[in-house]
């Protein structure tokens, strides 16, 4: 070895770590001293940290690019003399922009380690991003700032109303979840000053369950819990109550108006035009038309005394309620066209003569009964009844209670899907017919009626937009005979017949029933159900289907258990059950993070030498024994912790006694002492046994736990198994 040149040897072209290298040590005073020898290994565990400006390891042609240690336990990457990436234990850190490729919704350019490769963000185009999970578009961004969720072509839709695009191939929508107590609310604005802010707005109040509209800045209407609609009022008191005038016209242009409304404290229900006048007319079926089953009855106020009544046979009675004939008045008729004189009909009940005379009466024809006027017909035209003034309108009813019925006029008893009566909406008069208005609520037979059977049920049809005057308005709402309401947008409902409540829903983006609580300090719940029955199997809360009734996705089963087609997802990652401290925890000690042993029945803190059982566990995902809603010795259980049931008997629908099972009461159970479940309890702890759990760092661990990482300077992240 000594005679032999280094350039001689043999070169080394895989070198291993414990390879020997000679080397000169500077520190050393003797010459003798000075040759000694290092290994590969030791060599490069020595190298110093260097700086950004001066890398440990550096290029020999640029000695300001390379690698130097940043910190304790971070590497850093310089080039030119400066930073540009820094890789800890935590993170890794760059100071320059991160170019990665388009990527696909299979394979996106970013993806995540717990998701697999087809979940991330990629790029679908110039200037795009979309988000895929699964391997599918889920969020596309494109290049006009439009967003799609579950589309690709945002732009492709109504370009009034494409900025966001929510689709789905079959049923979807959109939820706004608010608080039990709080407003959930959509507002069109023009502008960020004043009420430019909340020009328009749709707005539920969940606190009592109310839909408001609003426009230019005001409640316009709104529909209560009850479902009455108000108009011009935040408070209705009947179905439809309105707070002004309601306006009707042939056209835009149409000078001709039917108007409901009132003056002061007079109500109006007329026709008026450019040339005046009164008229209810019609040159078809049930148009222009008032029918009842029985004799309709007009009272000057609610609750008041019959003025006047129209019975079954067409006959009028004024001051009467058994007309004798087609017109019968009890009391005087005036009548004449001189607004000086007029002309009067009198007959004193006291004897039987009748007066037919003129007087100076600007008011009109008056009708009275025993000297007291009931109805009048004024000068201008109008007709009132129980008053003598009016503004405008040119029929006025002042009455307390009665009201008005709608009779068929056909003869026979009436035969399944005809119709009893109807009340016809229509904003152009293009055909006289109930049926074609542009708003229709109808009485129909659901059976052929007879002196035992009178089924019938009332619809409510309406016209989508763009449909043309005088088309057929669709049925969107019914009740059916056996008081169930049925729903729908298409007019055809899943089924008519079955005893249950309906909402059909036909549209593919737009969500079929929204439950909102608007009120910031709701506390109750937004959604109840409950059933008389005790809890048994026997019964579901909510079946959730799919395919049409062909599978059922999820099952809410009477007996409190809950079953999924596929599977349940939590934010938390450790399976934990609720065990009892053997102290009770008198101090309320917060206690995440310690990891315990049992205590016979119970749990204390594990020490050094003991087997853990687990770790007090911060979140969760699923936790057993938690006795979350009632004390957990309400009902007897045997050994197995299965529920002891008893018999106890129901009266069903036909009166008759039936026998069915429910859970036994414990004897023990006071239902007057209030029940604090397990989770605000300080002496319940709540211990993860398996998962990803967090514990405080100088805590025993078990010996088949792993640790994953530190998550702090006092907290751990093990895997206990």
């Amino acid at each position: 070895m000594a005679d032999r040149k280094i350039t001689d040897l043999t070169a080394l072209t895989t070198p291993a770590s414990a390879d020997v290298l000679p080397i000169v040590d500077v520190s050393e005073a003797a010459a003798a001293d000075k040759n000694k020898k290092i290994t590969v290994g030791e060599l490069f565990k020595g190298v110093p940290d260097g700086t950004a400006a001066a890398p440990a390891i550096a290029f020999e042609s640029d000695d300001g690019n390379g690698i130097f240690l940043s910190t304790t336990d971070t590497v850093g990457i310089a080039t030119n003399g400066s930073s540009r990436m820094t890789v800890s234990t935590t993170a890794v850190t760059s100071t320059l922009p991160v170019i990665v490729p388009d990527g696909t919704a299979a394979a996106p350019s970013v993806a995540f380690t717990g998701s697999g490769t087809d979940t991330g963000v990629y790029s679908p185009g110039v200037d795009q991003v979309a988000i895929s999970t699964g391997g599918s578009n889920r969020l596309h961004i494109a290049a006009d700032g439009k967003v799609g969720v579950g589309t690709t072509v945002p732009g492709s839709y109504e370009s009034s109303a494409n900025n966001l695009v929510v689709a789905d191939s079959g049923n979807g929508g959109i939820t706004i979840v608010t608080g039990a107590s709080s407003y959930g609310s959509i507002y069109f604005a023009d502008g960020t000053a004043a009420a430019d802010k909340y020009r328009g707005v749709l707005e539920y109040n969940h606190s009592n369950n109310a839909m408001a509209f609003w426009t230019d800045a005001n409640e316009r209407a709104r529909i209560d819990s009850s479902g009455r609609l108000g108009l011009g009022t935040s408070s209705p008191a009947s179905q439809l109550d309105v707070v002004g005038n309601i306006r009707a016209v042939t056209s835009t242009t149409s000078a001709t108006t039917v108007r409901i409304g009132n003056t002061g404290n007079n109500v109006f229900l007329g026709v008026e035009s450019s040339t005046g006048g009164s008229n209810i007319t019609g040159s078809t079926a049930y148009a222009g038309t008032i029918t009842s089953n029985g004799p309709i009855q007009f009272s000057t106020v609610n609750g008041g005394s019959v003025q006047a009544t129209l019975d079954g046979s067409g006959r009028l009675g004024i001051g009467t309620t058994s007309p004798g004939a087609l017109l019968h008045a009890a009391g005087k008729i005036r009548f004449g066209s001189n607004a000086t004189y007029y002309g009067e009909i009198d007959h004193d009940a006291a004897s039987t003569g009748s007066n037919i005379y003129n007087s100076q009466d600007a008011g009109g024809h008056i009708f009275q009964v025993s000297g007291s006027e009931k109805a009048r017909l004024t000068g201008s035209g109008r007709w009132l009844v129980g008053t003598s003034t009016s503004a405008l309108e040119k029929l006025v009813i002042k009455a307390d209670g009665g009201g008005i019925q709608i009779n068929r006029n056909d003869s026979g008893s009436p035969t399944s899907g005809q119709a009893l009566g109807s009340i016809g909406f229509k904003g152009i008069v293009s055909a006289n017919s109930n049926a074609a208005g542009e708003v229709l609520i109808q009485a129909v037979a659901d059976e052929d009626h007879s002196g035992s059977t009178a089924g019938s049920r009332l619809e409510f049809h309406t016209k989508f937009s763009g449909t043309g005057p005088g088309s057929n308005p669709t049925e969107r709402m019914r009740i059916t005979n056996g008081g169930y309401s049925k729903f729908t947008n298409s007019g055809t409902f899943q089924s008519t017949t079955t005893t249950r409540h309906e909402f059909s829903q036909s549209v593919s983006n737009a969500y079929n029933l929204l439950l909102h609580t608007s009120n910031g300090s709701y506390n109750s719940e937004a959604f109840t159900v409950n059933v008389a029955r005790a809890a048994t199997s026997l019964y579901a809360f909510a079946h959730f289907w799919s395919g049409g009734f062909a599978d059922i996705e999820f099952n809410l089963r009477g007996d409190g258990n809950a079953f999924a087609d596929g599977s349940w997802s939590g934010g938390g990652a450790d399976y934990a059950e609720y065990f009892e401290w053997s102290d009770g925890n008198t101090t309320e000690e917060d206690r995440r993070g310690i990891s315990v042993v049992l205590d016979g029945d119970k749990i204390r803190e594990a020490v050094s030498g003991e087997e853990p059982i687990g770790v007090i566990s911060g979140n969760p995902s699923v936790v057993g024994d938690a006795a979350w809603n009632k004390w957990n010795g309400k009902y007897l259980r045997d050994d197995y912790g299965t529920y002891i049931q008893e018999d106890y008997e129901v009266e069903d629908e036909d009166g008759n006694s039936v026998t069915q099972q429910r859970r036994k009461l414990n004897p023990d159970y006071d239902p007057d002492v209030e029940y604090i479940n397990r989770e605000d309890r300080p002496e319940w702890g709540c211990v993860g046994l398996m998962g990803k759990l967090r514990i405080r760092k100088g805590q025993v661990t078990g010996a088949r736990w792993i640790k994953m990482r530190d998550i702090s300077d006092s907290v751990e992240e093990w895997l206990v198994r």
